[in-house]
């Protein structure tokens, strides 16, 4: 085992999980329970990477989630200098008047993270640091039963204001690394009315790409909460699939992605009080024939 990755693994699926601050110390993605590799009956893969360019983009891999991409806990009432909450990160410096922009690189101030290992389990807790007033207990369960995966989150408002915010999980996945193209199929949580890249065919709720991308895609659409979303990614020649289930009420639906990976995304919006708790849970099931 790496000194830089932790594994759980039974007799389906290998799962490897980055040690936080080990591979990416970003300010983008959750430092917790980034997981870097599914492997399922020794030959399927699902996980891949932002980019193939060492250094481009903002270091995103596998399984990672992020907080606050559109709205981090303070930043609007935060002077240059002083510091605003990433949760799952810590707290971060406002540079200058400028819009939070979650490409820029923020310098970080890492809260500490407690790690806690079973046989088919890890758990992850931190506690901010006081930030003008917010403060959080985050923590972080990642969970393997067979083919599945799930990942439960305990959100708890330690501070005097409300935390307020929204979560994703950015998925970068494929399938045994192939290429993104015709062989693919993504069934979506709702029948989406977005104006569609001139890549992908619709029929329904099924979406499909009607030939390899060549350069980088994008839209998302907000809607109504849906209850118990969940997409469902397929590569048609093999038979093998990867589906997300949330437990929360979906707000918005992303698809980003490059030839060589697609991240659809289920956003969710936080809002907790003090003295309160938030808890969901996302679950992912490997498929094989």
């Amino acid at each position: 085992m790496s000194k830089c990755t932790i594994t759980l693994s039974n007799r389906r699926i290998n799962v490897e999980v980055a040690r936080p601050g080990e591979i990416y110390q970003g300010s983008r993605f959750d430092w917790s329970g980034q997981i870097m590799k599914v492997t399922l009956d020794g030959e399927h893969t699902f996980t891949s990477t932002e980019s193939l360019i060492s250094g481009e983009g903002t270091g995103g891999f596998g399984l990672c989630n992020e907080f606050g991409m559109n709205q981090p806990i303070g930043y609007h009432n935060c002077l240059p200098g002083e510091t605003f909450l990433k949760l799952g990160i810590g707290l971060l410096t406002k540079p200058d008047e400028a819009e939070y922009n979650f490409f820029r690189n923020y310098s970080v101030n890492p809260s500490p993270i407690e790690i806690t290992q079973t046989n088919n389990s890890i758990t992850y807790e931190s506690v901010t640091q006081a930030c003008r007033g917010y403060g959080a207990r985050l923590k972080k369960t990642i969970c393997i039963e067979e083919n599945m995966l799930r990942i439960d989150y305990q959100l708890i408002n330690i501070g005097s204001k409300t935390l307020e915010t929204d979560e994703y999980n950015h998925n970068f996945v494929n399938i045994n690394e192939s290429i993104l193209g015709p062989s693919y199929r993504l069934q979506l949580p709702f029948q989406i009315s977005s104006s569609l890249p001139k890549i992908f065919k619709l029929s329904g709720d099924i979406l499909q790409w009607l030939s390899e991308p060549h350069e980088t895609f994008y839209f998302r659409e907000d809607c109504p909460e849906i209850s118990n979303p969940s997409w469902v990614l397929t590569h048609e020649p093999s038979g093998v699939a990867i589906k997300e289930s949330l437990n929360m009420p979906l707000v918005r639906f992303a698809l980003w992605g490059r030839s060589h990976v697609v991240s659809p995304e289920m956003f969710i919006k936080i809002k907790v009080d003090p003295g309160e708790t938030l808890e969901w849970r996302r679950e992912y099931c490997f498929i094989s024939k």
